[in-house]
């Protein structure tokens, strides 16, 4: 497996690939042992040059063609370049000839977790991290990485957690544990470890915003407004905290610190409707109707298909009594959205305003049918028939 390596050592490789590439371009042979080979070719996937990589172990092979270092490092391009089959077909020829051999039981773990073949790669895994081994904490971390970008979060927190045992300060591994847990639905348990990441690194933004993720989905609506105001200092430009932290202030009804957020993200933003739409409403909620109407009119002009806009409008025109613009409104809203529960609630109480009986039971009944456990819809809908 690559190995990362001291200013010094890189300073050599750096040297032997100019070597290496003057051999190529004079078409003159030179010979070089596998060590030195091997450090060329991990220099080339490193750099995402895997052609060059390819090119570098054919001459290799060439010269030492039963070195099984580079038939590893042969798998592991593979690997990169996406032949996951051919690169099993490789480890398992490699395994009868190194049995126990920890890097080719990563790589078939590695590739069969690729293949989606997870019962043979959890198999493989076993095998690497059993018994005693060096470099354990790295070949866990590996691993539990693998797993997590499968999305097989609950695996691979069982992986982290074990490297996380061995170094329990490493910000990588809690950042690793804090996104699975979170992944996972766990979030208590990924509020503690974005808490212990930040210990180690209180300057970074993401986990803050992370945290703060964490935090509103937890219901701490306060604590989340307060992550996402620590990563906003870190990065002011950090858009999808200032739209979160729209978001969060609306929830708690502060409005004017939501139109703040808002303006400050459609600066960076200017065309996003949703954030529009958003900052109309909080208009709309402090009683701006003006402005929030020309908002929901902006956002329509971006794209008159965005329901919410025109569900924004219905609701800027009901609460002013004006149920006829309303209604006509919300009826574009539900032409794209048909089945949203709100919009024929809105439907229903303003066909009920209207007279138009037949409509409003037709609404809210559809309301309650989509969504029976909003009382709201139930209690509109009762009053109506019975």
């Amino acid at each position: 497996m690559s190995t990362s390596l001291n200013d010094k050592g890189l300073n050599q490789v750096r040297k032997s690939v100019w070597e290496y590439e003057q051999t190529l371009l004079s078409r003159t042979g030179q010979y070089y042992d596998i060590d030195v080979f091997a450090k060329i070719i991990d220099y080339y996937i490193a750099k995402d040059r895997f052609e060059d990589a390819g090119i570098a172990l054919k001459k290799a092979l060439k010269i030492h063609p039963g070195s099984s270092e580079l038939q590893i490092i042969k798998c592991e391009i593979l690997i990169e370049e996406g032949d996951y089959s051919l690169a099993v077909k490789l480890l398992k020829k490699l395994e009868k000839n190194l049995p126990g051999d920890k890097d080719v039981l990563l790589l078939l773990g590695l590739s069969n977790t690729l293949l989606e073949k997870h019962r043979a790669a959890k198999k493989y895994f076993e095998k690497v991290v059993s018994g005693n081994l060096e470099n354990k904490e790295e070949y866990l971390s590996i691993i539990g990485a693998s797993l997590r970008s499968k999305g097989r979060y609950k695996s691979a927190i069982n992986y982290f957690e074990d490297a996380h045992d061995i170094n329990p300060t490493d910000p990588i591994l809690l950042y690793e544990l804090a996104f699975c847990y979170e992944k996972a639905g766990e979030l208590d348990r990924s509020f503690s470890y974005y808490e212990k990441y930040l210990e180690e690194d209180a300057y970074s933004s993401s986990a803050w915003y992370n945290l703060g993720v964490a935090a509103k989905n937890m219901g701490k609506t306060e604590k989340a407004i307060e992550a996402y105001e620590y990563a906003i200092a870190i990065d002011p430009n950090f858009s999808d905290a200032i739209f979160n932290l729209g978001v969060a202030y609306t929830d708690i009804g502060e409005y004017k610190d939501a139109i703040e957020s808002f303006s400050g993200y459609l600066n960076i933003k200017p065309k996003d409707n949703e954030a529009i739409c958003y900052l109309a409403d909080a208009y709309e909620s402090l009683g701006e109707y003006k402005k929030a109407e020309k908002l929901y009119y902006n956002a329509l002009t971006i794209n008159n298909n965005c329901h919410q806009a025109w569900y924004g409008m219905a609701t800027a025109n009901f609460r002013r009594e004006k149920y006829n613009s309303s209604i006509k409104y919300i009826s574009k809203a539900l032409k794209y959205e048909p089945e949203n529960y709100e919009y024929c609630y809105i439907k229903g109480v303003l066909s009920q305003e209207l007279g138009e009986i037949e409509n409003a039971i037709k609404y809210l009944s559809k309301s309650v049918k989509n969504n029976p456990f909003e009382h709201r819809y139930i209690l509109a809908y009762s009053d109506l028939v019975f």
